[in-house]
């Protein structure tokens, strides 16, 4: 999913968390943080960090249930361009015969101002949900932000 026509299936943790992902293209409504565009297109989606934001907020979004058979990968771009940077964590939710749910990458802090690549390897059996949680850092220059999810 590259975010350019849609969000993709993707669902709003409307329920727990405290603040929405965006669907945006071009800079961030911040100076010194976030993307200038997507990573290969102008679309992505972020987490606006400006007032009324404060330290420590989620903004939790994620995939739609899919199914894996033999080796496959979640990938996926990820932007943390900004001195008062939080957390992104990403989740792995797998449904075999129970369901457990797993911390299955995380970054933390201030990164270059350009767009990094991230391969995960997924359970070969079952069925799955990936969930992006991005947690406020210290101020308004922690914009984080992914792009060209794809399995």
């Amino acid at each position: 999913c590259n975010f350019e026509a849609s969000i993709c299936g993707y669902q709003q943790d409307r329920q727990t968390d405290d603040f929405d992902w965006t669907r945006n293209s071009g800079v961030t409504a911040s100076s010194d943080t976030g993307p200038s565009s997507g990573y290969n297109s102008n679309w992505y989606l972020y987490t606006e960090a400006s007032s009324p934001r404060v330290q420590g907020e989620v903004a939790r979004i994620s995939s739609a249930e899919f199914q894996t058979e033999g080796c496959q990968q979640l990938q996926f771009y990820y932007h943390m361009y900004g001195s008062e940077m939080g957390t992104l964590n990403v989740y792995l939710a797998t449904r075999t015969y129970h369901i457990t749910s797993e911390l299955a990458w995380t970054a933390s802090g201030e990164d270059v101002n350009s767009w990094r690549a991230v391969t995960i390897d997924l359970p070969e059996e079952g069925y799955h949900k990936v969930t992006f949680e991005a947690i406020q850092g210290t101020g308004f220059e922690s914009d984080m932000a992914i792009d060209e999810i794809s399995l």
